[in-house]
């Protein structure tokens, strides 16, 4: 009810929307780019709202997060968006965190903002490759049991960077906004 969430006692609220999805492998080449452009349009959602936290004193919404996740069990991949606010800010947080993601749906991104994220997806994913001999056994296996439940091709991190620096040419402009919106 609104008047558990207008209670001046609650420090923190939280708004999660989940969309669900039928689930399909990952098995080939545009499956992996398919997930190149998700993983920029998240990217620049996240940068876009780091950019709004930073712009005020008393931040309209303290976080705005986005993602993908694929539940085998349930036989369907989620998307979540979930906004979180201070407790009696969180019409304002959840009006301005939709505003941002709307703005990216509408006007897509611009190529100085799309240049900088593609920069830090890749870097993330070579980071990734240089970490993983110091990955454990268990990470190892939670992978390959997820890839075994999904049908996705198991890649190393190393293989995933050789294919994520081959794909990143092929995230233009016109791709990715025609994929966020």
């Amino acid at each position: 009810s609104f008047r558990a969430v207008l209670d001046p006692a609650l420090s923190e609220v939280s708004v999660t929307m989940t969309a669900k999805e039928g689930m399909r492998p990952d098995t080939r080449l545009r499956h992996l780019r398919e997930q190149l452009l998700d993983t920029v349009a998240g990217t620049a959602l996240d940068f876009r709202a780091d950019k709004v936290q930073l712009a005020g004193s008393d931040p309209t919404f303290t976080g705005l997060d986005w993602m993908y996740t694929i539940s085998p069990r349930e036989g369907c991949s989620l998307s979540t968006l979930t906004i979180n606010s201070q407790g009696l800010h969180w019409r304002r947080a959840l009006r301005a965190g939709m505003t941002e993601v709307l703005r990216l749906a509408q006007f897509g991104l611009a190529e100085s903002e799309l240049d900088r994220v593609l920069r830090t997806v890749v870097r993330q994913t070579q980071q990734d490759a240089e970490e993983e001999p110091t990955k454990d056994s268990r990470e190892w296996m939670d992978r390959l049991i997820s890839c075994a439940e999904s049908g996705d091709t198991f890649l190393t991190d190393a293989d995933r960077l050789t294919l994520v620096q081959a794909l990143a040419p092929t995230v233009t402009l016109p791709a990715i906004n025609e994929r966020i919106r």
